[in-house]
Order: structure tokens, then C-alpha cells, then sequence
């Protein structure tokens, strides 16, 4: 085939990068932006040329470390073979800045102390040391880490002063450095100020050797002592706890703010609320759901140490329990959503009814905005339920409704999308379920209309897809347990092709794929097009076994002492899930260490051996004793053959603990804890087996959920212990063992999540109807059965719901089972905490801008001629965009003999900590307005002490509080409103406004900048008069003002047959204006209370208005909510009050 193609000559841009007093740049990279991208590096005098463009209009950029951003005004337009020179790029250096770097708040007293400092551009810094007393530290309405900001350093005494020269390099380069603290610091606590001309940076660290690690829960707080040199316990030491409502005899104390401490723990270290056993052990008794708590430990021959202690989200909700869903997944905009709860408190362990209250409800849209909806009474049975309409304009995508009652609050996710439901629906059957290596498979696809005709003559194209399947769950007496479930992803690409359907709409489909060495999935994806060219999608799958059947091997217990039989569970099924009978060989087999290979190597026969053939059911055991001598983790073999001679085996393990043993023939990890069964029953006794490579270390065990229930502390001897734990009923149906084991200053920690067995509590819902089949305008009539779990007729209250098939064609019902809701999994109400953590500095990190997310892309790369050597190997480069999303990684290609293929992979592209921010679509010229902030943790730890802050350039100035610090719980998020304030007179042809939101973490941190355009103000003019249209045409006179603003005017005439009507049309837009504050929320009562009032005197009422109360009612109950317990309002109910 022959392919057109052009040839042009290149053209190029010549310049000079130079300071605004006509310094030279070397080495600052220019880049020129049009048709195509080229770049240019300058070289020593600053000169730099960027070589073979095409024809087109460009404009030079500079983005580099150490200068501001340049974009040039000046735009050059180059036709073929031009060359424009003399090009001056004149870029500014950023501010000179520096920071204090600290890896650990905590400095070991016999080491060298050193301060990491990152400078640009600064000759000489001045740094003071100060004391921090003790006092300050234990003084709850003086927050000593404000000390970092605040001016006041009342009560500190200076060590020592000294200036620090910053070492040698490039001029406009970050230096990077550590600077010697004075030597022989005596154990406390410490503030180092450093200042260069106007800029001031703190730091605050401990000289210390004592570490705490606490555990707490709502009623008691665990403290554990130990030496950071060595990990021993620390007994004796004194432990304070700030602010928090512990109390100091073993009783609740003091709760609030901690102004109203006893002034001894304010002043001085004579009245400690415990002291550390000979374990290094305290335990602190109250607590209550105040937020944050912060203990602080002091040992005079240790010195002191500071752990922040939070409470855990899920313990401030109390257990209670709201579960809420909507009648469909799916809706238009303009369309009404229904909705109902149940709700239910917890009391010990179970639930009663809610208090009599109302439920709020709110609508989240998919920008993270929130508004308001209505307010509801709880009924009696503890239900609720009621409507809202959702916007006609409403934006596309996952909404959400959320609502609170009490302390609970949960939500249900819906769309809102201008779908078209289909008018078919599309089945991708294989005719069996399981194939083995070399069976023929065989699909049929069925395409039939809702209204039950066959889909005649459709095209259906097709893709066969293969993925190898992981091992799937254990099976016994309950069903399965333990595991994952067997992946269904998509694999590799098998076959495409196309075919039609026939006069009954299906097409049978018949693939011979290749054999494998492992069980395998093979899905069919179907996309089918009717004549009226509408597409319908649907999938189907089949297995492709190794064999006719599987086996699953495991030990009835992980954990057996040394010397007893080992008891091995074994499950034949087939593909299908469905028992098969089968004989099974279970070997027992060790690796040991071989000093002549030196590595570990299997035994040359097993140690144990026996065969079991499976009964009806699919299941059978065996009981194998190995030699008394043997201990460790020991490997369990099974190998069966198929009627076809396929060998099928599976392998699994079980520990033999010997107490004798300090330390097995093993590969010793920082910390494990292995569980001997997936489920316990209350009554059981879990066994726990701990290795570390922490040699005779101290492990602490906790079992937690709702309280901290348990504390087990032991010593190891060696590397491997055992903990036991009893399970008691109230642990259903879950609980958790966290283990922590300290090696110096890291403390190790591991969280078993353990299944206990309880009482289920299931409502069997039956749904009849009395005919199987109608026409339209039929009556129907359903029928509502329900019993318990065993049964047993029972009273209940339930919804039913009608919506046509079709809609989950489009969204899938995925409302989760109630029975999860409330006696599912429990989370943890134990937050664990240490004292100096690990820190990682972000925001001056050596000034580089790309910390500031702003480059937003749907492609990060496309390579199209990419060619690998003789090796078969090539490479290409790129950098990621700020997006933090997977990345789906697409590679086609052909070889010179046309062997042609293709591959998928996928990447991860996110952060720890994630910073988002909702802007709207348009700003107004002297708009004030408010920008909605969200900061996600996705770690499964809390985040304490982010610094939030908010810039704005451009047209907008961000007005009021710039920084926040808040605290993230595992999980979760917080969210900020940010005032912002848009200037009035807009000049220059582009005119926007840029907002830099950054959220900076001890661990991470993360910052985006995103631009809105702002427009001029204008107000649309309307021209108001009266009269009668008494011939076929009339001239109107619009008078306009001498300031119009003309970009974008236009003129319309609105006709009306009187003022009042004129006033109901605007009635309803003026009372549900969106976003439900304060301000907004009283104007729409005062509109429709003055609607009201008019309507009363004239005798006629504006359409849905004829019962004022009930129209009004919602907003009432809302502004209701908004009202703070001092009787004031804000913007909202969690906003400041403004008397």
C-alpha cells in the first residue's frame, strides 16, 4: 500500500537564557511548545537553539528547579527552513529558602546528633538551641509543638548559639547537608530555632532512650515502656496523660480541654497518674470518646518520651448501625430518588431501637459537593423513609445519599447518567461448566428483546479470553473458608472474531484451546448489534481443569506441640465445586539445611505418609505422626491421579512447636504470627505462633475490638514463642490479636483479624405472586412472606420494589446484605500508637515543583515506532503525569514474517496520602466564594498532624485562614472550606484564577493545582413594562447601560400576562437553590413564606403550593439542624457561629 508522505526542512529557535541583570544561565532547559515539542539546553554564555521543528507557531517555556516557571508572552511563527534568532529568555530565581530535616524526633544520649539542613540560596544561618522543661510538656492548655509556630517561647532557656555556613555548589541548586548538634545533650526535650535575614524554621527533638508504644480504646489506654538502645522494658517509669480524659487514681478523670488539670501536673512531676511495672507496663483506665489524648512518659534514667493517642473512628459511632438504600442503581437527572434506612443502637451486644429523633439526609454529587435534603422522623419500628428529586441538571456520574442518625451515619451509591435502557438482553452460555486439558468447548449466545422476541440476524463479535486461576477456598462443613476467590480476570487474548445470529437469535461458538500445565478460565465476551445498530454487551465463562477433579489439602490444626500426631484434612471436588470420590496420598516432608549446597533441600523420603480415599461428600482425613525429634514448619503433600492419568496435587503446612527449641531451622522474618484454625468457637483456645528474628525479645498481645479485652506480655527464648488465647462468646463474630515485638527503636507489629463463630440472625423474606404472568393494565398481586432462621413465622417490616429488568442491565445492584451491616465484621476500636515515628519531611523538599500535581493527561505516553534490536529488546522512557490513577499499559505489534501480537499490563500511579479539591466550572469578576478541600488517607494507619493550606494566584486571593492541621483515621478523610476572594477588574486577555492546595504529612505529603476561568461581571438587563399587544407586530425599546459589557451579550424579550406570574415561574428555582446553607436555606423559607402570604390574599396558589407548611417543612427541620447548641447559626452546622 502505498502511504502519502511530505517532507519539509526544519526550522529552529536561537536564543539566550539570562537573569534580568543579563547574568548567563548554563545548563537550563528551554522548551519550545507547538505543533510539535523540541528542546534546547544552554550552554556556558546562556545560548541555546532548538533544532528541527516544523512549520507552525511556537512558544519557549522554562520549568526548572531553582527558577520560577517562565512562559513567554512572545509567540514565533516559523514556515519551512526558517531560523529565528536573537531570542532572549529572561527567567527569575526563586526566593532564597531553607528547612530543618529530622528523620526521628528522638536523639539517643551517647550518639552523634545531627540536624539535616536543605538551603537554596542562603549564605548563613543562625541557629539557636532551646530547653523545652518537663513542665511544658505535662501543661494541657499550652500545646508545647505549637512552639514550632507560635512566637511565644515563654519558659525556654537557651543551650547554646552558633552560626552554620551552608557548603559549596551550583548558585541556583538546593544543598543538601547534616549539621552537628552540640555534643553530650542531657536527656529532655528540645526546640531548635534556625534563622537566615527574614526566615525562621523550628524543629522540636528529644534526647531520650525511652520509646512508649500505647494502645487504647475507649475506656482504658495500655502504656508500654522500653529503651530505644536495646528494646528492654523500662519499669518505674512516671506516666502522664494530657489532656485527654484518663484518670489519674484509675477512674475516669477529667475530661474537655484539660484547662481544669490538677495544677501539681501542671507544674511540676510530683503526682504521675501510673508508674511502669517490672514488665515496663502501665495501664491508664477512662478515656471516654474525646478525640485525642497524649501520654507522656518520664524515667530519670531514661528521660521522657511523647506518644499522641487517638480514638478510633469507628469507636466515636458507638456501634450503632443506620442502613440505607435506594429502590433502583440507576436514574436520570429530573428524576425521583426513594429511599429507606433502618436503624438500630447499640447496647452490649446486641442493638435496640434508636431514641426518637429524626434522620438527616444529605445528597454528595460526584464533585464531593453536599447539600442537604430533608430531615425525617424515625418511626417506632426504627425505619424512615421518604423521596427527593434530584436536579435537572444534575452532573453525571456516582452519587451518593447519606444519612445520619444519631451518632451513625451511612450512605448508598447511585448513578445519575442519560441512559437509554436496551430493548435486549444478551446470555453467553457454555454447555458445560468444566472442561479438562484437550476438551472441545462450546458457547452459545442467546439474544432476545425484553419484550420476548429473538434478536434475528444480529452481528455478534466476539473475544475469547484465558486466565489462570489462583487456588480456591478451603471447604468445610459451613461452606468455604479462608482464601481468595478464583481470579476472573481476562487474561491473555485466545480468539476474536464475528458471526450472526440465527432465526432464533443465538450463535454457537466452538473453541479447541491449547493445553496448559495449570487450571485455567476461559470467558467469552460478546458485544451484539441489532438492526437498529444498538450494542448490548455480556460475558460468560467455563474452566478448563488439569484434571477431572481438585484436591485441597490442610491441617485441621496449624499449631501442634512437638510429639503429637498431626491431624490433615483433605476436600476432592470438581470444577463445579460439586464432592468427588478419590484416593489421596498425604506425605509429611521438611527442608533442612545442607551444609555441603548451602541451601535448604527436601528430604529423600517423607517423613510420614498415609492414603485416604474421599467419601460421598468429598471429604476425608488422616492422622500422621512424625518422629518426636522433629519440630518446625513441616510441608504437607497430596497427589492424586484422574480416571484420565492426570496427576492432581495441592500442598499446604503445619507448625510443630517444641518449647525446648530456641530457634528452628528457619528463615526468620522481622515478625510473624501465625493463627493454628481460620475460625474459633467461643470456648476455643487459639494458639498463636510467633517468630521473629528479634532474639529473646518481649512480645506484647493484645486482643482487641470493642475494648482492649486482653493483655498477654512473655519473654521469648530465642526466636519462636506461643500465645494463647481463650475466645469467649462476646467475640463474635470477630475479633483482633495484635503482636508487637521491639528490636531497639522499631517496634514490629502484626494484627490477626480472628472469625469467631455466632449467631446468625437472618429474616427469610418469601415473594409470590399470583399469576406468573400479566398484560399491561392487569392487577397483580404479590405476596410477602417471613420467618426466622428456623422457620418460624415472624412480624417484620419490609420494602418492595418493582423496577424493570432492563435497569440492571445498565448498573448492577450492588446494595450490600443487612446482615453484614449489622452482625458482619467489627472494626477495630484499638488505635496503637508509638512515640517518634519515623518523619519524612515534604514541602521545602529541595523546592522541586513537581510536588504540585497540575499535569493532567488521558495518554502519558504514545511511542508508535518503537523497534527492538536483535535481542528482541527495547525500551522506552516517560514520566508519569500527576494523575493518581492505574495506567493501563497496551503494546501491539509484527515481526518481518508477520508474526503479529499484543499484551496488556496495568500500573498503579497514587500516593499514601491523597489531596483533592472541587472548583467550579466558572468564577465571577468580584466573586466571593468558598473552594471545598478533601484529604484521603489510604493507609490503614491514622495520619496525625497534616498541615493543610490553601494559595491562590492569578485573579483570586485566598482570604482568612491559609493552614489547618488535622488528623486523618485509617481510611479516612477530611474535609475544608476554604474563603476565596475573586478581583474585580479583569485585564489582560486571559483572564483565571490558579489555587494551590497542599496537604503535608509527617509520612507524605501531596499538593495540586488546578485553574478556573473567571469571567466578567455581568448582570442581564431586564426590561419591565405593561401593556396590550393590539396589532400583529410592536416595537420594543431596550435601552442599554453606557458600561454594557458587550463579549457574550445578547437580548431577549419575556412576555407575561401579569407581575405575579412573572414571580411564581422564578418561586420554585428561588427555594431549591442548591447547596442548603444557612443563607440559602432562610431565603427559601422567607420565599415561600411570602409566596404564601400573596396567595392568601388573592385566593390562588402558585402550583404545589396549596399546603405551605408541608412544602416548607423541610427547610424548617433544616435550618433546625444547622443551629448550634448556643442558639447561633453558620454557614453550616459544623462552621463558625456568627452572632
Amino acid at each position: 500500500t502505498a502511504i502519502p508522505a511530505t517532507l519539509v526542512r526544519p526550522a529552529s529557535l536561537i536564543g539566550a537564557a539570562r537573569l534580568a541583570d543579563g547574568t548567563a544561565l548554563p545548563n537550563v532547559t528551554v522548551t519550545a511548545r507547538g505543533p510539535i515539542e523540541g528542546v534546547g539546553t544552554s550552554g556556558p554564555e546562556g545560548e541555546f537553539s532548538i533544532e528541527g521543528l516544523i512549520p507552525g507557531r511556537y512558544r519557549l517555556d522554562v520549568n526548572q528547579d531553582g527558577f520560577r516557571p517562565y512562559l513567554g508572552k512572545e509567540t514565533y511563527a516559523l514556515g519551512e527552513g526558517d531560523s529565528r534568532g536573537d531570542i532572549a529568555v529572561t527567567v527569575t530565581p526563586k526566593d532564597p529558602d531553607f528547612a530543618l530535616v529530622m528523620d526521628r524526633e528522638a536523639l539517643v544520649p551517647g550518639t552523634e546528633m545531627r540536624v539535616g539542613l536543605r538551603s537554596f540560596r542562603i549564605d548563613r544561618i543562625d541557629l539557636t538551641l532551646l530547653s523545652i522543661p518537663t513542665a511544658r510538656l505535662l501543661d494541657p492548655s499550652r500545646d508545647f509543638r505549637q512552639l514550632v509556630d507560635l512566637p511565644d517561647m515563654t519558659g525556654l532557656s537557651e543551650v547554646k548559639h552558633w552560626q552554620h555556613t551552608p557548603a559549596e555548589g551550583p548558585p541556583y541548586a538546593w544543598r543538601e547537608e547534616q549539621a552537628l548538634l552540640p555534643p553530650d545533650l542531657a536527656p529532655g526535650a528540645y526546640l531548635l530555632r534556625a534563622r537566615a535575614d527574614h526566615l525562621e524554621r523550628r524543629t522540636i527533638f528529644f534526647v531520650t532512650d525511652l520509646g512508649l508504644l500505647v494502645k487504647r480504646s475507649p475506656t482504658r489506654a495500655l502504656v508500654s515502656a522500653a529503651t530505644l538502645k536495646t528494646g528492654q522494658p523500662v519499669p518505674g517509669a512516671s506516666i502522664y496523660v494530657v489532656g485527654g480524659g484518663f484518670g489519674s487514681d484509675g477512674g475516669m478523670g477529667p475530661k474537655g480541654n484539660g484547662r481544669h488539670w490538677p495544677t501539681a501536673v501542671r507544674s511540676a512531676i510530683t503526682q504521675p497518674h501510673l508508674t511502669t511495672d517490672v514488665r515496663g507496663v502501665a495501664v491508664v483506665t477512662g478515656g471516654g470518646t474525646l478525640p485525642q489524648s497524649r501520654i507522656v512518659a518520664v524515667s530519670a534514667e531514661h528521660g521522657v518520651s511523647v506518644a499522641e493517642s487517638p480514638l478510633a473512628t469507628a469507636a466515636s459511632q458507638g456501634g450503632d448501625r443506620v442502613y440505607i438504600y435506594t429502590e433502583r442503581p440507576i436514574y436520570r437527572p429530573g428524576q425521583t430518588v426513594y429511599w429507606k434506612l433502618f436503624a438500630r443502637e447499640s447496647r452490649g451486644s446486641g442493638y435496640v431501637m434508636p431514641a426518637a429523633g429524626k434522620a438527616s439526609i444529605a445528597l454528595i454529587g460526584p464533585d464531593g459537593s453536599s447539600r442537604a435534603v430533608t430531615s425525617t422522623p424515625i418511626s417506632s419500628s426504627g425505619t424512615s423513609d421518604s423521596s427527593f428529586v434530584l436536579p435537572a441538571d444534575a452532573s453525571l456520574g456516582d452519587w451518593r445519599v447519606s444519612a445520619t442518625v444519631g451518632r451513625a451515619t451511612s450512605g448508598a451509591t447511585f448513578a445519575v447518567q442519560e441512559y437509554r435502557k436496551p430493548e435486549f438482553k444478551v446470555e453467553v452460555k457454555p454447555d458445560r461448566e468444566v472442561y479438562v486439558n484437550g476438551d472441545e468447548i462450546r458457547f452459545v449466545v442467546a439474544a432476545n428483546y425484553f419484550f420476548g422476541a429473538p434478536v434475528f440476524g444480529a452481528v455478534v463479535r466476539y473475544n475469547l479470553f484465558e486466565s489462570r486461576l489462583d487456588g480456591a477456598p478451603f471447604v468445610d462443613e459451613e461452606g468455604y473458608e479462608g482464601g481468595e476467590s478464583p481470579n476472573i480476570g481476562y487474561g491473555r487474548v485466545l480468539v476474536t472474531g464475528e458471526a450472526r445470529a440465527d432465526v432464533d437469535g443465538r450463535v454457537a461458538l466452538v473453541f479447541s484451546p491449547p493445553r496448559m500445565a495449570y487450571d485455567r478460565r476461559v470467558s467469552l465476551e460478546v458485544e451484539v448489534v441489532d438492526a437498529s445498530n444498538r450494542a448490548v454487551s455480556a460475558r460468560g465463562s467455563a474452566i478448563i481443569g488439569r484434571g477431572l477433579f481438585t484436591i485441597q489439602v490442610r491441617p485441621s490444626t496449624a499449631v501442634v506441640m512437638a510429639g503429637q500426631p498431626i491431624p490433615v484434612d483433605i476436600v476432592t471436588l470438581d470444577h463445579t465445586r460439586k464432592p468427588v470420590v478419590a484416593a489421596v496420598t498425604v506425605d509429611l516432608d521438611q527442608d533442612s539445611w545442607s551444609p555441603l549446597e548451602h541451601r535448604y533441600v527436601r528430604s529423600t523420603r517423607p517423613l510420614a505418609s498415609g492414603t485416604v480415599t474421599t467419601g460421598a461428600n468429598g471429604k476425608g482425613s488422616v492422622t500422621l505422626l512424625p518422629s518426636p525429634a522433629r519440630s518446625g514448619y513441616i510441608k504437607i503433600l497430596a497427589r492424586a491421579d484422574d480416571s484420565k492419568g492426570n496427576r492432581v496435587t495441592d500442598e499446604s503446612g503445619v507448625w510443630v512447636y517444641d518449647a525446648r527449641v530456641a530457634q528452628y531451622a528457619y528463615r526468620y522474618p522481622n515478625l510473624e504470627a501465625l493463627l493454628d484454625r481460620d475460625k474459633y468457637a467461643p470456648g476455643d483456645t487459639a494458639r498463636v505462633l510467633v517468630n521473629t528474628d528479634a532474639k529473646n525479645a518481649q512480645v506484647i498481645a493484645t486482643v482487641e475490638g470493642r475494648d482492649l479485652e486482653s493483655v498477654t506480655i512473655t519473654t521469648l527464648t530465642g526466636n519462636t514463642g506461643l500465645v494463647k488465647v481463650p475466645i469467649l462468646a462476646s467475640y463474635a463474630p470477630n475479633v483482633y490479636l495484635a503482636v508487637h515485638v521491639r528490636r531497639g527503636a522499631e517496634v514490629r507489629s502484626r494484627t490477626l483479624d480472628l472469625s469467631v463463630t455466632g449467631e446468625r440472625h437472618d429474616l427469610q423474606i418469601r415473594l409470590t405472586t399470583d399469576r406468573p404472568e400479566y398484560r399491561p393494565k392487569d392487577e397483580a398481586h404479590i405476596r410477602v412472606e417471613t420467618t426466622d432462621g428456623r422457620g418460624r413465622p415472624t412480624a417484620a417490616e419490609v420494602s418492595v420494589g418493582v423496577v424493570d429488568e432492563a435497569i440492571y442491565s445498565l448498573r448492577a445492584d450492588d446494595t450490600p446484605d443487612p446482615h453484614d451491616i449489622f452482625y458482619g465484621k467489627r472494626p477495630n476500636w484499638v488505635t496503637t500508637a508509638v512515640s517518634f515515628p519515623v518523619l519524612y519531611y515534604a514541602g521545602v523538599d529541595k523546592g522541586k515543583e513537581r510536588e504540585v500535581r497540575k499535569d493532567f493527561r488521558d495518554v502519558a505516553l504514545w511511542a508508535p515506532s518503537v523497534r527492538t534490536d536483535a535481542t528482541g529488546h527495547a525500551e522506552v522512557a516517560l514520566h508519569w503525569p500527576d494523575n493518581l490513577t492505574t495506567w493501563r499499559i497496551t503494546s501491539r505489534g509484527l515481526s518481518d514474517a508477520t508474526l503479529v501480537g499484543q499484551a496488556i499490563a496495568k500500573t498503579l500511579v497514587t500516593k499514601p496520602v491523597v489531596a483533592r479539591m472541587a472548583l467550579p466550572r466558572i468564577f465571577i469578576a468580584g466573586d466571593d466564594a468558598s473552594l471545598l478541600s478533601v484529604v484521603n488517607n489510604r493507609t490503614k494507619k491514622p495520619v496525625l498532624g497534616v498541615k493543610e493550606s490553601i494559595a491562590a494566584e492569578g485573579f483570586a486571593t485566598a482570604v482568612g485562614e491559609k493552614t489547618r492541621t488535622r488528623d486523618l483515621p485509617p481510611s479516612g478523610e477530611s474535609r475544608s472550606e476554604w474563603p476565596i476572594r475573586i478581583a474585580s477588574d479583569l485585564t489582560g486577555d486571559s483572564t483565571a484564577a490558579r489555587f494551590t492546595f497542599r496537604a503535608e504529612a509527617r509520612d507524605d505529603a501531596d499538593a495540586l493545582e488546578l485553574t478556573t476561568p473567571v469571567l466578567p461581571r455581568a448582570v442581564p438587563l431586564r426590561s419591565q413594562g405593561s401593556g396590550i399587544l393590539n396589532r400583529d407586530n410592536a416595537q420594543v425599546p431596550v435601552a442599554l447601560p453606557p458600561d454594557l459589557v458587550k463579549s457574550g451579550s445578547s437580548v431577549w424579550i419575556e412576555f407575561s400576562p401579569s407581575p405575579a406570574a412573572m414571580a411564581v415561574t422564578a418561586a420554585n428555582y428561588l427555594v431549591y437553590y442548591p447547596y442548603s446553607c444557612t443563607e440559602q436555606t432562610a431565603n427559601a423559607i422567607l420565599v415561600g413564606a411570602t409566596l404564601t402570604e400573596v396567595g392568601n390574599q388573592v385566593g390562588h396558589y402558585a402550583p404545589g403550593w396549596g399546603d405551605a407548611g408541608k412544602k416548607l417543612a423541610p427547610f424548617i427541620d433544616h435550618l433546625v439542624a444547622l443551629q448550634s447548641p448556643d442558639g447561633g447559626w453558620g454557614w453550616w452546622a459544623e462552621g463558625a457561629r456568627d452572632p
